[in-house]
């Protein structure tokens, strides 16, 4: 109605406005569909590169949050379960206690038990510290060595400037030597023999 009116206000001809109005009528209906049609493209208006790598990067980024979300449920899943299996475990030695009677033999037999496994933990933990020991020797070797190699680059370097400057300073005495000799200046002798020699 809007457009028909504006349209009448310019003087346009009837038949060219309900021209007009047909197709702006036409247009509204596909862009229409395109919105229910869930993410068609729109004839109005065409989807963009730019458009498409925005939608893609925000795809991705849901993806990657969705993923984060379901690793950690299963997460918290998985500890649900491990707690639930320690639970049952700690339930089911209770019931043995309780069913076995008080014979001192049985009695014996559970302290052994429970002595064998204390072993047991130690030995892990022994287990453990050596590993840690180790990673931690391991890790001080790893830096000597780095300190090592870094002293050496560290003298190789001090080594070629001193090389550069030995030979900077034979190529200004080249230079002086020949300046001398332009304006006729007689070579100086070496060290230790006379200019005559």
């Amino acid at each position: 109605m809007e457009l028909r009116a504006s349209l009448e206000l310019k003087g346009l001809h009837r038949d060219a406005i309900q021209d007009a109005c047909k197709k702006k009528k036409k247009e509204m209906i596909e862009e229409h569909e395109g919105k229910q049609d869930d993410g068609k493209k729109d004839i109005l208006h065409p989807i963009s590169d730019t458009d498409v790598k925005e939608k893609e990067k925000k795809d991705r980024s849901l993806d990657k949050d969705l993923k984060e979300k379901s690793q950690k449920d299963k997460d918290v899943q998985r500890e649900k379960e491990r707690t639930q299996k320690e639970k049952d475990v700690t339930k089911e030695k209770d019931k043995d206690k309780d069913k076995i009677d008080k014979d001192p033999a049985k009695e014996k037999e559970r302290e052994k038990e429970k002595e064998k496994e204390k072993e047991r933990e130690k030995e892990k933990k022994k287990q453990e510290e050596a590993k840690m020991k180790e990673a931690k020797e391991k890790e001080k070797q790893r830096e000597k060595d780095k300190d090592k190699e870094r002293q050496e680059r560290d003298k190789e370097r001090l080594k070629k400037e001193k090389e550069k400057e030995g030979d900077r300073d034979k190529e200004k005495e080249l230079c002086l030597m020949d300046s001398l000799r332009c304006f006729g200046v007689p070579a100086l002798p070496a060290p230790g023999r006379r200019a005559g020699d």
